[in-house]
């Protein structure tokens, strides 16, 4: 059986969970889609990491640099952006150590 990408929305691969969730810029949704590894999730909510990378625009990948970001929805709706000022108290929230991030 072969399926589209477009039909997957979560899958498994080495024991993590990823899940298709739309990217947000700004709090604004981007119309652009991407699979995110699931972290955590308690009372309906989800921690989610999403990698990806940022450089020059060009046919090459030369000068990219590779960039994650911890978020959370609630459904599949964009709730906030993990940063540096609330990490500790998000990531106990879910219950994840930061050791536990690659």
């Amino acid at each position: 059986m072969k399926l589209e990408k477009d039909n997957i929305i979560a899958f498994k691969a080495n024991g993590r969970s990823y899940e298709k969730k739309e990217i947000f810029k700004d709090k604004i949704p981007t119309g652009e889609f991407a699979y995110m590894q699931l972290l955590g999730q308690r009372d309906g909510l989800k921690l989610f990491s999403y990698k990806y990378f940022e450089g020059p625009v060009s046919n090459s990948n030369e000068g990219y640099t590779a960039k994650k970001k911890l978020i959370v929805y609630r459904e599949t709706n964009f709730y906030l952006q993990v940063t540096e000022a609330n990490a500790n108290t998000v990531l106990g929230y879910f219950n994840v150590d930061k050791s536990q991030l690659d």
